[in-house]
């Protein structure tokens, strides 16, 4: 137990955790300024994405019916989809993972056409990821060993 204490109280593990975790930390608009010229493409694409989406709902063969060419689109979806994630947890870290869960929720609260997903899922995304950094680093008192996600420390003891 004492070997695990002393490895996870080395500094370079620390950076470790800080890299796979991520940091929300902002003390600048830099980080802010390079993700958005990057986000701007994938969002882009994901609204122009709406409406070949809302006919992918209604099943292959009816979209393909309806004259929806289906391997462009679910390509072009992928890729958007991979890019914005990429992207976001490049900013964020590991940490970005959380929001993966918004379109899920989205659902379950009970947004049904992709328009409204797509901004529903948006938004609880920000809130997912705002709230485990919150909830970690409310835990961190009680819990010492928890991966940091907010904060960096400076030195045993001393947040920043």
């Amino acid at each position: 137990m004492a070997a695990t204490g002393k490895l996870l109280a080395n500094p370079y593990t620390e950076h470790l955790f800080l890299w796979g975790a991520g940091d929300l930390t902002q003390t600048s608009w830099g980080p802010a300024l390079w993700l958005l010229p990057r986000l701007v493409p994938g969002a882009v694409i994901a609204v122009l994405l709406v409406r070949p989406l809302s006919l992918l709902r209604l099943g292959a063969q009816a979209a393909g019916g309806r004259g929806l060419v289906l391997w462009p689109v679910a390509l072009v979806a992928a890729l958007a989809a991979l890019h914005l994630a990429a992207v976001s947890v490049t900013a964020v870290g590991m940490t970005g993972f959380i929001g993966l869960v918004a379109p899920n929720m989205a659902r379950l609260l009970g947004a049904r056409r992709a328009g409204a997903e797509l901004w529903v899922s948006a938004s609880l995304g920000a809130v997912c990821l705002i709230a485990a950094d919150v909830l970690a680093l409310a835990l961190q008192g009680l819990v010492p060993n928890i991966v940091p996600t907010g904060r960096r420390r400076l030195s045993p003891g001393r947040w920043r």
